[in-house]
């Protein structure tokens, strides 16, 4: 999903080395969209189905490893994030605390309208939530917010 100029070679190397379940192979690393000095998403799966590969990264003691990477990247902003096969799936996984009504997708245009009520909208569009931007590149289709 990703050609990794735009860095993230260097965001997957860190995640590698500051993180024991990303170098195990226990984490897997399935797709990075960054925008160099200001964020970067993962959207990442665990080998065991049953594990929380988001928890095992950032849980009570990988926040600490976390904020190494971010510290290394200069303060830029990383989110993680599960990953899905379904592209519908890790747009929602990526958008929240934020929710989507539902997702339309357009597979002559490989467009994805996201319909949303104006609380979710604002809460998709906070510093919590990647930009559209920047999700567009992670999931590979061009997203569109609208008011539900």
């Amino acid at each position: 999903m990703n050609a990794e100029s735009d860095g993230s070679a260097e965001v997957r190397r860190l995640f590698h080395e500051c993180i024991p379940q990303v170098r195990s192979g226990e984490v897997e690393i399935k797709c990075i969209a960054r925008e160099r000095g200001r964020r970067t998403i993962l959207a990442v799966s665990s080998r065991d189905g049953s594990a929380d590969p988001v928890g095992l990264i950032c849980g009570k003691k990988g926040i600490f490893r976390v904020k190494e990477i971010v510290r290394q990247l200069a303060n830029e902003k990383v989110s993680v994030h599960p990953w899905s096969e379904s592209v519908e799936r890790l747009i929602q996984n990526c958008l929240s605390p934020g929710r989507a009504e539902r997702i339309i997708f357009d597979a002559v245009t490989h467009r994805a309208t996201i319909y949303a009520s104006p609380s979710q909208r604002s809460a998709i569009t906070s510093d919590y939530v990647p930009p559209l931007g920047l999700l567009s590149r992670l999931v590979g289709w061009d997203l569109e917010l609208v008011d539900a």
